[in-house]
């Protein structure tokens, strides 16, 4: 089987296609904190769950981008939007449809250095609060931190958790 290659991307940043001004984007590394524990009678350490270690993205503009720079320190975990909209081209030339979705705010805004004649690039590195991956319409991994949702493949891993503390939305 040939691997399918992302073909294009986009980032919308607010509502705001940065069409032609992203060049990279490092999506989240999905990590669970991990606690080794052994007791009497094991043979060995097991890994416990102990939930979602923290998540981030980062990205690089071709400018120094006005509307990015406004929103620097706003108020709010999850205050500010992005999409990551992603064509992956199979060999046979069919499409995948990725999407995905975070809100969280601007942690760091590297301005980095400015020469005349040089292009002025803008990395953004940005905490986030909400994660979403979707490929052709199917949700595939929803994590919501604030609210303690954690979905993967339609099941909503911590339903029976948010029951039992008496969280409902």
């Amino acid at each position: 089987m040939i691997p399918r290659v992302l073909h294009d991307f986009s980032l919308v940043i607010e509502g705001r296609p940065a069409h032609g001004l992203v060049e990279t984007l490092t999506l989240p590394k999905l990590s669970r904190k991990m606690d080794d524990y052994q007791a009497g009678g094991m043979s060995g350490p097991v890994s416990l769950d102990l939930g979602q270690e923290a998540l981030s993205l980062s990205f690089t503009l071709a400018e120094f981008e006005k509307d990015v720079l406004r929103s620097w320190g706003v108020f709010g975990v999850a205050a500010l939007n992005t999409r990551f909209l992603g064509a992956a081209l199979a060999d046979d030339g069919s499409v995948d449809a990725i999407e995905i979705s975070a809100r969280g705010r601007w942690q760091v805004l590297e301005m980095g250095e400015a020469k005349k004649g040089d292009r002025a690039k803008m990395k953004v590195e940005m905490p986030l609060a909400y994660y979403s991956y979707v490929a052709n319409s199917e949700t595939l991994i929803e994590l919501d931190l604030i609210q303690g949702i954690e979905v993967v493949g339609g099941v909503d891993r911590r339903a029976a958790i948010r029951a039992a503390i008496g969280q409902t939305f």
